[in-house]
Formats: structure tokens, C-alpha cells, sequence
């Protein structure tokens, strides 16, 4: 690189540095309410406590005041092949989801869902005083949890596993008395969205709904209420969410949806920060989201029942799952315009995984090899593309002396310079952004890949070589003591990465004083930026991606330099070729 490439990149690395202290040391000064005390399981944590939840005026978490529990908690649960779902007196609600074949922060325990929302998943609040008590009754392969409020209305709630993740709870509200019973606006809890690990984004940790009409999806982020650069740092987002089809919570590889009944009518969606207790001491204080929905209140005729049902999927965010659930459910992976590009790659992924699923054969493939076969089957569709490229980069050096000619005849004159070179490359047949079109094709790919990845469930805790979760960075030793409170991670596949990048741009034909070449002698520092501390996935696709773009390269450099020839031009009308001068 010259003197100014080097200039720039040495800016960068002094901005990634501040930028490095700034998230671990000013972050944290400006936020001292996300530091919860250290808990332990014999103390429960005041954030979680439902005993702290009195009458809460939807919408506005800050009402919180103490208020005693009506009753020792009572707690059971039902559980499948997937699921194990502990269920709470309070509320009458789900208290925490087990997911029993999805390994959590080690792989001696599971993933757990829910564990620190403010009320349990699924109770409601508005009603009464304090969260609503219910007795919980074990009958067979349901939960029948039924609750008599003041007013002497009967709620029953009938919970019921379904398929894989999928829950039913039916719930039905009976009046006995001679009149009709009016109850207010209530809230009811979409749970939590938490991180699983530490490297975990805020940018996954989501809120999101469905609308019945327009079948639109709209989401907020955690990372939305965090504090930046531009943006202050807000507790809550209210979001008007009129006639709801379905509600979510989801963090970067789990999710839940609730199909609320059609007859209740959503008035608000709330989105909150939700403080975490620290798992291990030292650990960094983390963040979660938590949802809410807002109804209309309803009224239950005299000596009559209501009743409504809400189907509910919680487990992970798997896209061939959920695209087998009703009402665009499978929205919650947030594919966006990328759809088009992740799917046909999923599909691809999960057969290379399972090659002989459709004989009955169990063989499965390590994840991490099948990412190194799935970059082979995309390297082999771009060949031929990438070989034209690396034979245009090679016509581009061959008219270089050419290039430098007309230079030095209209160095006076730059736009006469620019003409008589676009005229060298039309009577040479040569397109000066050839050697792009490449990476400017697979660029969608790129992104695709990136998206499946970085929140792909499938690759969670799945070992490859010195790499312990593909869905995590592949670090190998923490450098503290560094000053400042920072640290740096050593993570080796992004730097093999960014060197066989390096590798690969110094192998690769390059016209002289080209500057779309000079641009793309950035890339690797780019990258090695972007990919540092995200999933060991990506890092690997793009290392083998490497790997065989160097294996190619090698190959078309042992061919002969191609010689230059005027391109015959073509006369109108067929009347054949002007010859060439």
C-alpha cells in the first residue's frame, strides 16, 4: 500500500481502539441502573419477584409498588420430547420453558426461556390489586389453573402441549352472577427475551407483531432504547398495535409467539428494558427485553361464558419449523430482503447436513463440515464468473503500458485523458470493472450467508476443530489488564481470514494505478472489523471462500497472458465488419 493507504489504516485501528474503550469504560458510567445486585437461587431477585407487582397501569412499568402475595406459590409442569414447561399459581401462567434439546451456557443445562421476565409468560395484570392467584390442577397430559376474582368472575385457564414447541391455552371467563360483569384495559405478558452468552447481540433481542389486516411484521430492538452516538437511552417504547394476529419475544436463536383470540382487541404493544441479575461474579452486567400487549377490557354477559384461545410456539427460531405455522409466524427470523437468498441456502444446508434423510438414514454431518461443502457448492456456481474476471484483470494489466501512454500525452487535458481511455478499452474489448463483477454478484450471497448465520440455530454448540460453538466467536485466550477496563479477545479463524484475504488480493492480476483495485485493498481490514466478534461460522465460509479464490487464481495465472487484439466492429443492418485498425 502507499503512504496515504497506510495513513488510513492506521486511523482506523486508532478509532477502533477508542471505540473498544468507549463501549467498555463510558457505556457503562452513563447506564448505573443495569447493574442489578448478585443474586443467588435462595433469593429472589426484586425485578422477578411478582409479589412487587401491584395494580400496573399498562404501559408504565415505573407504578411498581409492594404488594404482599396472596398465597405460597404453587408450581407444576408438562412435559414432552421438546418442551418442559414449568407453569406458576401466579397468574396462572408459564414460569419458565425448558428447551430440552437446545444446550444453554454450558452443555450441562438447557436452554431456559423466560427466566427473568416481570410477570410470568402469559399472566395479566389489571384486574386486581396484585397478580392474579390461581390453583393449578394436573389432570393428565393438561394444566387446568382456575382463579376467582373480587368480582366473582370464574377464569379458567386449560393449558395443553402440542406439537414440538407449540402450547394451546384455552382460557374461559364465567359469570355467575344476575349481572353483567365490565373489567378494564389489562396487559398481558409476551415474557422475555434474554441473551443465551455473553457475545449475544442487543440487536436480536426483539418485540415484534403481527397485524391482522395488512399481514405486516414490525418489530423495535433492545438496541433501539440503548444509548449511541446520536440516540439517547429510553426504558420503554409504546407502539400503537391495533387488531393483533400474533405477538413475539425473541433473542438471536429463540422465540416466542402468542396468537391472541380473535375477539380480543389490542390497544398498545410495550417494549422495556429488562435488567439481568449476574450469572457469575466479575461477569458483565446484561440487558434483555420485555413485552407486553395491551387489550381492550371486555364484558361478560350475566350467567354466561366467554371463552378464547391462544396458540403459542416457543422454541427455537428455526425457519423449517416455522414455516409450517399459520399466519407468517416464520417472520420472527427477520430475513428481510435477504429472504430470497437465505432460504434456497437453508434448504441446501439442511440436505448436505442430513444427505440420506430421505433413504432413513440417520448420518449426519458436524455443521462446520457442512459449511466448508456449502461454500465449495457455491464457489463451483461462480467459477466460470470468476475466471472471465480474473481473465479481464489480466487483459487490464496487459494494456497498462498502453494506459500510461495516453497519460502522459493528456496530462494537461483530464477529460480528454478519460475519453481516449474508455476508447482503448471499447477497441480492446475490455470492461475496466471486470474484475469486480465477482464480488459485486456474490455480494448478495455475502449478505444472505450472514444473516442465515448469524442467527442460525442450527449451528449453535457445534464443535469444529479449536472452534467450541460456530454460533460464537472462536476465541481461545482473553488478554485483560490492558488499562481502561479493556480487553481483547484472541480469535484466530478472523485473522486467518483477513491474511488469507491479503494472500488473495496480492495473488490477484491488478492494472496499475487501478483504483477500483486500490478501493478493494481495504476490504480485508473492513472485514476483519465487521466479523471479529461475531459468529465462527461466517469467518469460516469466508476462510474457505479464501482458500479455493487462491487455488483458482493459481490456476489462471499458469495460463498464457492473453494477447490484445482490436475488437472488429460490426456495420449496421449485416453488412458485415469495418476491419481493424
Amino acid at each position: 500500500m502507499d503512504r496515504t493507504s497506510w495513513i488510513g489504516v492506521s486511523v482506523c485501528a486508532i478509532l477502533f481502539a477508542v471505540w473498544m474503550w468507549y463501549t467498555t469504560t463510558v457505556y457503562p458510567k452513563n447506564h448505573p441502573a443495569i447493574h442489578p445486585p448478585i443474586t443467588n437461587s435462595s433469593t429472589p431477585s426484586p425485578t422477578t419477584d411478582p409479589s412487587r407487582i401491584s395494580s400496573l397501569t399498562p404501559g408504565k412499568p415505573s407504578d411498581l409498588k409492594p404488594s404482599p402475595v396472596a398465597a405460597p406459590e404453587q408450581t407444576t409442569f408438562l412435559e414432552n420430547e421438546f418442551l418442559k414447561v414449568t407453569f406458576t399459581s401466579r397468574g396462572g401462567a408459564v414460569k419458565q420453558v425448558e428447551l430440552l434439546k437446545h444446550l444453554g451456557k454450558s452443555k450441562s443445562e438447557n436452554v431456559l426461556l423466560h427466566q427473568h421476565a416481570v410477570l410470568p409468560f402469559l399472566a395479566r395484570q389489571g384486574w386486581t390489586e396484585s397478580s392474579e392467584n390461581y390453583t393449578l390442577d394436573k389432570q393428565g397430559d393438561r394444566i387446568v389453573a382456575k382463579s376467582i376474582l373480587p368480582n366473582g368472575l370464574v377464569i379458567e385457564r386449560i393449558y395443553t402441549l402440542k406439537n414440538q414447541y407449540q402450547i394451546e391455552l384455552q382460557e374461559t371467563f364465567r359469570n355467575p352472577n344476575v349481572q353483567p360483569i365490565s373489567l378494564p384495559q389489562f396487559t398481558l405478558s409476551i415474557g422475555s427475551g434474554e441473551p443465551v452468552h455473553l457475545h449475544d447481540q442487543p440487536t436480536y433481542l426483539k418485540s415484534g407483531w403481527l397485524a391482522k389486516e395488512t399481514d405486516s411484521y414490525k418489530s423495535h430492538a433492545l438496541a433501539e432504547m440503548l444509548s449511541g452516538f446520536f440516540s439517547t437511552a429510553k426504558q420503554q417504547i409504546l407502539q400503537p398495535a391495533l387488531n393483533l394476529n400474533w405477538v413475539a419475544t425473541t433473542n438471536q436463536f429463540f422465540g416466542s409467539i402468542v396468537k391472541v383470540p380473535a375477539d380480543f382487541k389490542s390497544v398498545e404493544m410495550i417494549c422495556s428494558q429488562l435488567p439481568l441479575p449476574k450469572t457469575v461474579e466479575k461477569s458483565p452486567s446484561l440487558l434483555g427485553i420485555y413485552s407486553t400487549v395491551s387489550f381492550q377490557g371486555i364484558t361478560v354477559a350475566p350467567q354466561s361464558e366467554t371463552k378464547g384461545i391462544y396458540e403459542i410456539y416457543t422454541g427455537p427460531k428455526e425457519y423449517a419449523i416455522l414455516k409450517n405455522l399459520s399466519d407468517f409466524q416464520d417472520h420472527i427470523m427477520d430475513f428481510s430482503i435477504w429472504g430470497w437468498v437465505i432460504k434456497p441456502l437453508l434448504w441446501i444446508m439442511h440436505h448436505i447436513h442430513r444427505p440420506l434423510a430421505y433413504f432413513g438414514n440417520p448420518l449426519e454431518l458436524n455443521y462446520g463440515w457442512v459449511i466448508v461443502l456449502l461454500t465449495i457448492f457455491i464457489k463451483l456456481c461462480f467459477w466460470p464468473l470468476q475466471s472471465t474476471a480474473n481473465v479481464s484483470m489480466k487483459k487490464m494489466q496487459a494494456l497498462a503500458p498502453k494506459m500510461e501512454e495516453l497519460k502522459k500525452k493528456h496530462e494537461k487535458s483530464p477529460q480528454k485523458m478519460n475519453e481516449e481511455i474508455m476508447k482503448l478499452y471499447r477497441d480492446y474489448g475490455v470492461n475496466p470493472v471486470g474484475g469486480c463483477l465477482p464480488m459485486l454478484v456474490q455480494f448478495p450471497i455475502f449478505l444472505g450467508l450472514y444473516t442465515m448465520l448469524q442467527s442460525a440455530v442450527e449451528v449453535r454448540n457445534e464443535s469444529f476443530f479449536w472452534i467450541k460453538d460456530l454460533a460464537q466467536p472462536d476465541t481461545i485466550y482473553t488478554i485483560t489488564h490492558l488499562g481502561m477496563g479493556l480487553h481483547i479477545d484472541v480469535n484466530p479463524l478472523p485473522l486467518i481470514m483477513t491474511a488469507t484475504s491479503v494472500v488473495l488480493m496480492k495473488m490477484t492480476p491488478q492494472a496499475t494505478d487501478n483504483p477500483q483495485m486500490k478501493m478493494l485493498q481495504w476490504m480485508p481490514v473492513l472485514f476483519l472489523y465487521m466479523l471479529y466478534n461475531f459468529a465462527a461460522a461466517l469467518s469460516l465460509y469466508w476462510t474457505v471462500n479464501n482458500l479455493l479464490s487462491m487455488f483458482q487464481t493459481y490456476q489462471n495465472l499458469k495460463t498464457p497472458p492473453p494477447k490484445l487484439h482490436r475488437v472488429k466492429k460490426k456495420l449496421p443492418f449485416g453488412l458485415g465488419n469495418l476491419p481493424a485498425k
